[in-house]
């Protein structure tokens, strides 16, 4: 038993130093970006990055805990299983460095760390050697060949060894510990399962995507591969278009509603609120309704989405949902968006946001840092005693506590942006 964990942990630690190699020729290849950084960004990268480096890692292991396992059962066979191992160990390894290099000069032309866009050039051929042919061959091509050695010198001396594989509580051993994978896969026992916005630490993006793992991306990009087509054609396009027309009436701009100049700014972006709880019979918003009255109430407004992190884009970017998926889900495009926090705080505006639950849930956290926002106030910002009795994390009545008192001693004017949670399933 002693020596299948020897072997695992070889193999997990071969391929995390791969990655994390791989990291460092990251910061060397972008070394004009890379010196920019403070002390603080340059070791955060590091730091940070090596959460998705062990997912990945714990995500390649899988299969060689899966071949010992068998190995373990079948004696007889445990030489072809450890084979099939070592072979795909080294393919694995090749695969990872060929990776690699691609992120390395896809980051140099296009800005983003490597995921599916390039499968689109594959149908055009010459277009496509037209963009790689002015790519600096004379360092990849060296570079490649130095994690071709080095995989291959790490396959040599894991695998110089004959493992053995005799008894039976191994094999319950191993069940256990191939099931417990799902941890270090997921990044820990969080809601959240662990995601690019969770190595996010800076306002600085070129440090946020040095940090990211690019296998990493490149799957979770397939993970979000759509077959393109429009799910919502319920109608003819001349008939949409004309429906649509209808709506954008030349009118008058209303007079300016606002007291003073620069006014403070607080928008509560409420969780599951629909049109619905305001039109129930039995009163479910009493005090909403209230002030409704009191206010400037936009009664013909329609949601952009369905989702909560489609809805958010919308609000802070101006940005209109997609049908099938969600953009805050792709850290590299929302770096590009517009987003209000920015405009006001070139305004003279202090910005913070506040959340009671895990930031990294729906890829969020990154959205806010691109957002250049001042202050984050999320789930770790309240004692934890605080926030077990809800599934989510703090409960919005915590959060709007804490909301109120820090209103009240924000540098001013101010532009503030809570998302509530309370209010979503399961209701606590």
């Amino acid at each position: 038993m002693v020596s299948i964990l020897k072997l695992i942990l070889k193999q997990f630690a071969s391929f995390f130093g791969i990655l994390f190699l791989g990291k460092i020729l990251f910061c060397f290849y972008h070394f004009s970006k890379f010196s920019k950084l403070n002390f603080e960004d340059k070791i955060g990268i590091f730091l940070n990055g090596f959460k998705l480096d062990i997912s990945i890692s714990t995500y390649f292991v899988v299969i060689p805990f899966v071949l010992l396992f068998f190995a373990n059962i079948f004696e007889g066979r445990s030489k072809y299983l450890q084979k099939i191992n070592k072979f795909y160990h080294l393919t694995i390894c090749i695969l990872t460095s060929f990776i690699i290099i691609v992120d390395l000069e896809l980051f140099r032309a296009w800005g983003i760390r490597v995921d599916n866009s390039p499968l689109k050039y594959m149908e055009n051929p010459t277009e496509m050697w037209a963009s790689i042919s002015a790519s600096p061959f004379y360092i990849l091509l060296p570079i490649f060949i130095l994690l071709i050695a080095i995989s291959i010198y790490l396959n040599k001396k894991i695998f110089g060894l004959i493992y053995s594989f005799n008894t039976k509580i191994s094999s319950l051993i191993l069940l256990f510990l191939i099931a417990s994978l799902i941890v270090p896969i997921r990044g820990g026992l969080q809601l959240a399962p662990i995601n690019q916005s969770s190595v996010y630490f800076s306002k600085n993006n070129f440090a946020n995507l040095a940090a990211v793992n690019p296998i990493f991306n490149l799957l979770h990009s397939f993970s979000k591969k759509t077959n393109g087509e429009n799910p919502y054609n319920y109608m003819a396009a001349s008939t949409a278009k004309a429906i649509v027309d209808t709506l954008f009436t030349k009118n008058e701009l209303p007079v300016n509603q606002l007291i003073v100049e620069k006014p403070n700014v607080l928008i509560i972006t409420w969780e599951s609120l629909t049109a619905k709880v305001l039109n129930q019979k039995i009163e479910v918003v009493p005090n909403l309704k209230r002030i409704m009255k009191e206010v400037i109430y936009f009664e013909n407004c329609y949601a952009s989405g369905d989702r909560s992190d489609k809805g958010m884009v919308a609000i802070l970017s101006g940005y209109p949902a997609q049908p099938t998926t969600s953009i805050i889900q792709f850290p590299q495009k929302t770096a590009k968006l517009f987003i209000i926090s920015k405009d006001l705080m070139q305004n003279g505006y202090s910005t913070a946001w506040y959340y009671g639950g895990e930031p990294e849930f729906a890829n969020m956290k990154s959205y806010f840092l691109n957002g250049q926002f001042e202050e984050s106030i999320t789930k770790e910002s309240f004692p934890e005693n605080l926030t077990e009795n809800s599934k989510w994390g703090a409960n919005d009545s915590l959060v709007f506590d804490r909301l109120f008192n820090d209103l009240n001693k924000k540098k001013e004017p101010f532009f503030v942006n809570y998302f509530t949670l309370s209010s979503h399933e399961p209701y606590e």
